[in-house]
């Protein structure tokens, strides 16, 4: 009959293996994830969610105000499709909307006073090129001013249950009072996946806008997610959509949405300004996806 002595050293032996298997198990599959026992990711904020299953996977300063900079434009455009009546109405732009843009640096597509867009060809050249006029030109077209159509963004982000997000512009350049939290934009992402012209548009690894009034040639947009373009080193299968940001303040950010073997993610990366000064600033987004992602599909979080 074994004694004390054996029976303890035989449960050690039982319990250790156990714990080390809900300790790995725990940093990797814990709903809203302590944010000290994230993996190395280096954004400052970052959110995945299971769509399938509602369940947190990584949650890294997920309720953090932060800037979003051109990832506002996901809120731009579901707010836009409560307006938009005929996809190929024909907007001519005006000079006062493309002075609304100050920045010298601000993403732009190159769009001049006078020229004749559709606005499905202005949401593409919104999304995809990130071209800041171009939210300026629909929020003109839905509202009849910039200022009555970021009203009605908060109003849109309040509807919905954001409780910490609150709009300046329609575009996402920095400005005082226009942030977001990682929570917020989980609310906002499902809102615009669940949106099929949303996923058509931003799952282009390209948008090519026909010759205009003004263009005798055709112009090339190319997406800046390079989870999604196949000559880029970022690619990444199962990636369908998603939007992009930059500014110096935000830094580089990113929503995307993947999908493999039935099992679909979102993920949100806010840079934040400190990785604007990185070496790699530009491949952050990208280096963390990747990260989240194939832990997410290796171990079926």
């Amino acid at each position: 009959m074994p004694n004390r002595r054996n029976l303890t050293r035989i449960q050690n032996l039982l319990i250790l293996p156990l714990a080390l298997i809900v300790i790995l198990t725990s940093c990797l599959t814990v709903p809203a994830l302590a944010d000290d026992r994230c993996p190395e990711f280096q954004s400052d904020v970052v959110y995945m969610e299971n769509l399938n299953t509602g369940r947190i996977v990584f949650s890294k300063n997920a309720e953090k105000r932060a800037a979003q900079a051109s990832v506002t434009k996901v809120t731009t455009f579901l707010v836009l499709t409560q307006y938009i009546r005929n996809y190929d109405d024909v907007v001519t732009v005006t000079q006062d909307e493309l002075n609304e843009i100050k920045d010298p640096q601000s993403s732009s597509a190159g769009i001049k006073a006078g020229e004749q867009l559709t606005v499905r060809q202005l949401l593409n050249i919104m999304l995809i090129k990130s071209a800041n006029e171009c939210a300026i030109i629909l929020a003109h077209y839905a509202c009849g001013s910039t200022q009555a159509f970021v009203d009605r963004m908060n109003e849109y982000v309040t509807s919905i249950g954001c409780t910490n997000t609150h709009y300046m512009n329609p575009h996402g350049l920095t400005a005082s009072g226009h942030y977001t939290t990682a929570k917020d934009l989980a609310i906002i992402g499902k809102r615009a996946y669940n949106n099929s012209m949303f996923r058509q548009i931003t799952s282009q690894q390209s948008y090519t806008l026909p010759p205009t009034n003004l263009r005798t040639d055709s112009t090339v947009y190319m997406n800046p997610n390079m989870l999604l373009r196949t000559d880029s080193k970022y690619y990444y299968p199962g990636v369908t959509c998603g939007k992009t940001g930059y500014t110096g303040t935000a830094g580089r950010c990113l929503i995307s949405f993947a999908t493999r073997n039935g099992h679909t993610y979102m993920l949100i990366t806010l840079g934040g300004s400190a990785s604007s000064q990185k070496p790699n600033k530009y491949s952050i987004p990208f280096e963390d996806a990747k990260l989240a992602y194939d832990a997410a599909f290796n171990y079926n979080l």
